[in-house]
């Protein structure tokens, strides 16, 4: 089949016989690159179908001998020195009077010194959480109490603009913490819940600021004994760091 589309588009050109080989068949609808060694019914090629005879392209030529030396001169050029050519370029220069030796003494000295720090601290920290049984629960207790501040926390500049643009303080609150400080995302979410009947429902864990004044009397004690509990949780951990 490619013959025929050659000798009819190119009359002449099967006198080459590389003009076949030059040349391959596209069918146009799949794209596909027909296979010389098939039958039409094998590709499936039916009536009416538009075949394209398109000419290969013609590999790269392979580069020449001078051009290769050339790039291979460009390369040593480039190189940089080794060891033993360094030693022979400057084996007449008159040498100076280094103490090669001692900065080498030092330096190991540092290491020395450095790593028997680095011991100790690990070994400070051995004692510190496997002799004593309540070390790691007290940590436990002291990151929970420094999550729960930072939770509690609300940017009073954030809160500002919020209230100056007229929302409640209330709603303000609750919606910078739901959206972890940011004015932007608070303000569309206090836009979107404005005819929310929940809106006003306190987060889980958190008071609301009018029940909290309400309950300011009450919450002494239990602030006295939290006061209490924090001074009692950081003696233990003096006393863990002393030991």
């Amino acid at each position: 089949l490619k013959e025929r589309c050659l000798k009819h588009c190119m009359p002449g050109s099967l006198e080459d016989p590389k003009c076949v080989t030059h040349h391959k068949l596209i069918h146009a609808a799949s794209e596909k690159v027909l296979n010389d060694t098939k039958t039409v019914l094998e590709e499936n090629i039916k009536d009416r179908d538009v075949l394209v005879l398109v000419k290969k392209r013609a590999p790269p030529a392979p580069p020449k001998m001078a051009e290769v030396s050339a790039e291979e001169k460009r390369k040593q050029e480039q190189k940089a020195p080794d060891k033993e050519a360094i030693l022979k370029a400057t084996t007449n220069l008159p040498s100076h009077s280094v103490d090669r030796s001692v900065a080498h003494h030092n330096m190991r000295d540092f290491q020395t010194e450095l790593r028997k720090i680095l011991v100790s601290l690990i070994e400070v920290a051995q004692k510190l959480l496997a002799l004593n049984p309540d070390a790691v629960e007290l940590f436990k207790k002291a990151n929970a109490m420094l999550d729960e501040d930072e939770d509690d926390r609300v940017d009073e500049i954030a809160l500002r603009q919020l209230t100056e643009m007229g929302f409640p303080e209330s709603r303000a609150i609750k919606a910078l913490r739901l959206s972890h400080m940011s004015v932007t995302q608070a303000m569309e979410w206090l836009i979107e819940h404005a005819d929310d009947p929940t809106v006003d429902a306190p987060m889980p864990g958190h008071v609301p600021v009018e029940s909290a004044a309400e309950e300011a009397g009450l919450a002494v004690p239990q602030a006295v004994n939290g006061a209490s509990s924090a001074e009692e949780l950081k003696d233990e951990l003096t006393e863990i760091f002393k030991k």
